[in-house]
C-alpha cells in the first residue's frame, strides 16, 4: 500500500497495514518521525533472550 500525503510518501505491507491501523506518523523538524498505531503489544518483553542482562 502506498499513500502520498502532505508531500510525504508511506509505503505499507497490506496485511500490517491491516494490522496495526489505525497509524499515524508526525514530523518534528529537530526529532524526526513519531509514529502511533494501533498495534497490539504481548508484556512478554525480552523474555526469550538473554541479551538485556
Amino acid at each position: 500500500m502506498v499513500q502520498q500525503i502532505d508531500g510525504y510518501t508511506f509505503l505499507i505491507e497490506t496485511g500490517l497495514m491491516q494490522e496495526v491501523q489505525p497509524i499515524s506518523v508526525e514530523f518534528h523538524p529537530h526529532m524526526g518521525f513519531n509514529i502511533k498505531s494501533g498495534l497490539k503489544v504481548t508484556n512478554s518483553g525480552c523474555s526469550s533472550c538473554t541479551s538485556c542482562g
